[in-house]
Parts: C-alpha cells; sequence; structure tokens
C-alpha cells in the first residue's frame, strides 16, 4: 500500500510515496519516529528516512494508523493518541 506524503518543511516541497513504516523508536527527546521505506527504492535501505510520528499522523494518518494498530505497543499506540489529539487542535485553529 502506498500512499503520497507531503514532508515537513525539512524536506522543501518534494512529494514522495510511502511504501511501508520499518519500525519505530523514541529519540532522544522522547518524541516517537518511525522510519519509512519510500515507494521506488525498496531496494535501497539508504533510502530510508526516520520521520517525526507527528508529521505522519499529518500527512498520512490512516497508513500510520494502520501500523500502530498492527504494532500495538503500548508506548508507540499512546504516543499515537497523543499526536492526534494534537493535530485535532491544530485544526481547530486554522
Amino acid at each position: 500500500m502506498s500512499t503520497a506524503v507531503g514532508l515537513s518543511d525539512k524536506h522543501d516541497i518534494q512529494r514522495f510515496l510511502v511504501d511501508h513504516f520499518v519500525e519505530w523508536s523514541i529519540n532522544t527527546d522522547g518524541e516517537v519516529d518511525v522510519l519509512v521505506q519510500w515507494q521506488g527504492h525498496e531496494d535501497d535501505e539508504g533510502e530510508r528516512t526516520w520521520e517525526p510520528l507527528e508529521q505522519l499522523v499529518e500527512d498520512v494518518p490512516v497508513l500510520i494508523k494502520k501500523y500502530v494498530d498492527q504494532d500495538n505497543h503500548h508506548q508507540l499506540v499512546a504516543a499515537h493518541k497523543q499526536c492526534v489529539r494534537e493535530a485535532e487542535r491544530k485544526r481547530r485553529r486554522t
């Protein structure tokens, strides 16, 4: 399953397609990052990037929700819920 994602400003306005999520981890700031494998680069591990869960919740909410549900680790589930709440607050302000 591939989904187009417009990434944060650090990636300019380029558009990428998510092939799948590889793994997740908690970074040094205590936030969750997810390792993304990009479509068209499945054989190139160098084309995997760590993306903030918060950004993925905004850009590919259905795809990241499926990954969180499948992984079902309590820390990932809790972080996802928090990111969803934050994204909803942002949408209400705009």
